[in-house]
């Protein structure tokens, strides 16, 4: 027997031998490709939903939004699903960046989403913006996480 550049040659047969056996800490290592996470925003994929958990205290401005967009659609590599948004408590947001998460661009990638705020006041502005404005894809707000994502599940 020779090896050869990671392939064993046996009864001229060529046989490809792994760099890495399968075990659990590779499977690991595939589920965390689902998973992104910075100082702001903590996105996974879990069962066909995109989650985003936005942290406490955040101010986003239009160079953070284009950073989480960016961030989405690497992270759903060419994938259109509906996405679920858990706000930890962001303090403020500018009008640059609300614009351009509602815009084409900022949509990328989400077929429909759910927003969970705690704030009943936050909620209710959030349904009231989404009726008037012309958003290409559905966005709904809810105060509870299983409500929104049954309803993300519907439409998926």
């Amino acid at each position: 027997m020779k090896k050869s550049s990671g392939n064993l040659k046996n009864n001229n047969k060529i046989h490809f031998i792994p760099i890495f056996a399968s075990n659990t800490a590779n499977i690991k290592m595939t589920k965390a490709m689902e998973i992104y996470e910075n100082q702001q925003i903590k996105m996974e994929i879990i069962d066909g939903i995109i989650h985003a958990h936005y942290k406490a205290g955040l101010k986003i401005t239009l160079p953070d939004a284009k950073t989480i967009v960016a961030e989405r659609l690497n992270l759903l590599k060419a994938r259109v699903l509906p996405g679920l948004v858990l706000d930890g408590g962001v303090v403020s947001m500018d009008k640059a960046a609300r614009d351009y998460f509602s815009s084409p661009e900022g949509i990328q990638g989400l077929k429909s989403v759910a927003i969970v705020e705690n704030s009943f006041f936050s909620k209710m502005l959030i349904n009231f913006f989404m009726r008037i404005t012309n958003a290409s894809i559905k966005v709904k707000a809810f105060s509870n996480e299983a409500e929104a994502l049954e309803w993300l599940k519907k439409d998926a």
